[in-house]
């Protein structure tokens, strides 16, 4: 079964194979994320409000933690519905390109001490940013082409070890990523 799958419009994206994958293939240590110091937001449109909203996740229960994951990848028109997260119903903020402005400009005006922008995508950086000392991007190589619907399950493995690579080398870090990832059903 594919997470993306145009012959069904009415679900494009099933959410609840990327949801059983993340709970119970590969789940987090949701203890240590709770327990870090530093502050982790997710950008989560309100459907009851009908607005969006930056939710920082400590100040929810860890057991929330899959429904704010949940949440931030429920994309609206390709995938129904919201998840109950407090009084609120939440999906995901949706993303263009006046939304990565907002996003950094956010970023900017808070106390984070440290911003990193890591984009899928040359074409994605359309915006010049304020000068920052805060202020980090990574970008794909020139010769990059994953294209915005790409589906192919080794183009996408490959863009990602790609990337992965790309932020190591950023960090001072050598040798590549390695993806361990089985899919068993």
């Amino acid at each position: 079964q594919k997470f993306i799958n145009f012959w069904k419009p009415w679900r494009i994206a099933d959410i609840n194979q990327a949801m059983y994958v993340a709970e119970s293939k590969k789940s987090p240590d949701v203890r240590k994320i709770w327990q870090t110091k530093t502050k982790l937001y997710t950008r989560l449109y309100n459907a009851d409000e009908k607005r969006t909203e930056y939710l920082e996740i400590h100040s929810f229960d860890k057991n929330k933690y899959f429904d704010i994951l949940k949440a931030s990848i429920l994309m609206q028109y390709l995938t129904p519905g919201a998840v109950q997260i407090g009084a609120h119903r939440y999906m995901d903020g949706g993303f263009s390109n006046g939304d990565l402005k907002e996003h950094v400009e956010y970023a900017l005006s808070s106390d984070a001490t440290d911003i990193l922008v890591i984009y899928n995508r040359r074409s994605q950086r359309k915006k010049d940013f304020p000068q920052s000392e805060r202020f980090f991007e990574i970008m794909p190589p020139a010769d990059s082409r994953l294209g915005y619907l790409e589906t192919r399950t080794e183009v996408l493995k490959s863009a990602c070890i790609e990337m992965g690579t790309l932020v190591k080398e950023k960090f001072g870090e050598e040798g590549t990523i390695n993806l361990v990832y089985e899919h068993r059903d």
